[in-house]
């Protein structure tokens, strides 16, 4: 395979190294790769400019593929005018559609083929899920040496949860507040910054009503009249990784379990970020604050939950306001559990080889498993055009966005 690339070097992500790497295992003859970072403002008029770009290489065939690389985030759908430009380039390019291979770290595609289907276009782009900031998290940890981070000194102390809350997002607060409201913060390392704040009091207060509908009440003692929740900064003073919005290593090492607080919770976003992956550094089961299915995925990826101690029957449940009233209900049980001694000792015996697995497998085999993933996606797309398979717009809920293609290949944990 030739790798062409449309975008400076300096610009590439994770997906790259992974095209580069499994050149010789890719069945497609050029590749020409583009790399979009989520937030360029002017993204149409890059797209067109790094299209033009294969000019002296047209005509373009079924085992050709662009790769549009937005592994850094999510990758928000299409505009119509985007996708009007990129469907006239493959036109003009005699590329089928279905060999633009979108790349993102989100695992439900249905909701982002709407665009082309207002177009009136009857085929779509592929489209393959990978994830820059989990490569990068194994590759900084991959020759550092992990240890169970003195899990077994925590059966003497009593029951501290992490939860970080970096930066500022609606369905984080509504779990901030009602730990303030409930008078449970002081069972939680609770970090919630104040820095980076996503819309007003009152776009907030429509987002609890829209979605969290039985908070309101509670919620309007700590929220009256717009006014911000406590502040908490585990930052300022800790000891911490130096990766990734940091990660404060003092509390980690004397949490008993890590409340995650995902970047996303509601559809049809399905992903899960680094987030979920850090208390898996420190030997740490986790419970994940996050979208429906985020339990599933972080399985799909090799790693394992643990259901053997933990109540994960939230991870199943689609209403967010559901999700985190099952959750709550779950850390409270934990944290009575958990105040014996002789529990404590049993939760760190049972979980003890879960964490071991998960520590080891993003520090030794992550990296292979979501690029093996990533082969074997692209190489099924560019066997279909190859043999001249249709891919029609599948039919999807934008609300629930249900249609998920290529999930990371189905292996056993």
């Amino acid at each position: 395979m030739k790798l062409i690339e449309l975008t400076d070097v300096e610009q590439r992500v994770h997906a790259y190294s992974a095209l580069a790497r499994h050149q010789d295992r890719l069945a497609i003859d050029r590749c020409f790769y583009i790399s979009h970072h989520e937030h360029y403002p002017a993204f149409k008029q890059i797209l067109v400019e790094s299209l033009t770009k294969t000019r002296p290489h047209w005509p373009l065939g079924p085992r050709d593929v662009v790769v549009i690389d937005r592994s850094r985030e999510a990758g928000t759908r299409f505009d119509t005018d985007q996708a009007r430009a990129l469907s006239e380039f493959c036109k003009t390019a005699g590329l089928p559609l279905a060999n633009v291979v979108m790349v993102s770290q989100s695992n439900n595609l249905g909701a982002y083929y709407q665009s082309f289907r207002e177009i009136g276009a009857t085929q779509k782009p592929g489209w393959v899920a990978y994830h820059h900031f989990f490569q990068r998290l194994a590759e900084f940890y991959a020759d550092m040496p992990l240890t169970d981070c003195d899990y077994d000194r925590l059966v003497d102390l009593p029951p501290r949860f992490l939860c970080t809350n970096n930066k500022l997002r609606s369905h984080r607060r509504v779990l901030v507040e009602y730990l303030l409201a409930t008078e449970k913060t002081e069972r939680y390392f609770l970090s919630f910054r104040m820095k980076d704040v996503f819309g007003t009091a009152a776009n907030y207060d429509t987002f609890v009503q829209n979605h969290f509908p039985g908070f309101e009440q509670l919620l309007s003692r700590q929220h009256a009249g717009g006014a911000e929740p406590q502040e908490f900064d585990l930052d300022e003073g800790e000891a911490k990784v130096s990766y990734i919005d940091s990660y404060p290593e003092d509390p980690a090492r004397q949490s008993i379990l890590a409340l995650v607080s995902e970047s996303d919770m509601l559809p049809p976003m399905l992903r899960v970020t680094e987030k979920s992956l850090k208390p898996f550094v420190f030997f740490r089961p986790q419970i994940v604050w996050g979208p429906a299915g985020a339990l599933t995925l972080l399985r799909q990826f090799g790693f394992r939950t643990f259901g053997n101690v933990i109540d994960e029957s939230y991870d199943a449940t689609v209403a967010p306001q559901n999700r985190l009233m099952q959750i709550l209900a779950e850390m409270d049980r934990l944290y009575e559990l958990l105040s014996d001694r002789d529990a404590r000792q049993r939760f760190i015996a049972d979980t003890r080889d879960i964490c071991a697995h998960n520590q080891v497998h993003l520090q030794k085999h992550l990296i292979d498993r979501i690029q093996e993933d990533f082969v074997q996606a692209c190489n099924f797309l560019v066997q279909r055009s190859v043999m001249g398979l249709e891919q029609p717009i599948p039919a999807c809920d934008s609300t629930t966005g249900t249609a998920t293609e290529i999930p990371p290949a189905a292996r056993q944990n």
